[in-house]
C-alpha cells in the first residue's frame, strides 16, 4: 500500500536517481563525523535510476507522537500533510471496502486505487478496472 499526500513545497526534498549503489558512503557514516547528517540525507534520497519515472519526492520528519496502544509512532494529518491518494498492491486480495471506507474518513478527495505491475517493465501502473472513491 502506498499513500499520497499533498505536502507543502518548503517540507519536501527530491530523490536523485543514480547508477550506482552508494557504498562509500556507509563507512563514512559509521565513522560519524560533521557530514554524518550530510550524507544519511543524501543516502536517504537517492535510488536506482530505473525507478526515474516516478519522479519522487519525500518528507522527513521527527516523530514525536507514540500510540500508546501499539508503541508505534506516528504523524497525524493535518494542513503540512493531508492525504490525496491510497494505492492498493496488486497483491492485496482483500475487498477495498474497508479501505475505502478510511480514506473517506480522512477527507473529500481521498482517491483509492488499485494498482498493477505494468507489462514488459518494472512499473506499477493503475488498473484500469480499479476502484475509485
Amino acid at each position: 500500500m502506498c499513500l499520497g499526500f499533498d505536502v507543502a513545497d518548503v517540507n519536501i526534498a527530491h530523490v536523485r536517481y543514480d547508477p550506482k549503489r552508494l557504498v562509500d558512503v556507509v563507512p563514512k557514516l559509521l565513522g560519524g563525523g560533521p557530514d554524518s547528517e550530510t550524507l544519511m540525507t543524501r543516502l536517504l534520497a537517492t535510488k536506482f535510476r530505473d525507478w526515474k519515472y516516478e519522479d519522487e519526492v519525500r518528507v522527513y520528519t521527527d516523530l514525536k507522537d507514540v500510540d500508546p496502544d501499539t508503541g508505534h509512532y506516528f504523524k497525524e494529518f493535518g494542513a503540512d500533510l493531508v492525504l490525496k491518494q491510497v494505492i492498493v498492491s496488486p497483491r492485496y486480495a482483500s475487498p477495498t471496502t474497508n479501505i475505502a471506507a478510511l480514506a473517506r474518513a480522512c477527507g473529500p478527495g481521498v482517491s483509492l486505487i488499485r494498482a498493477r505491475l505494468a507489462f514488459g517493465t518494472f512499473r506499477v501502473v493503475p488498473d484500469r478496472r480499479g476502484v475509485v472513491v
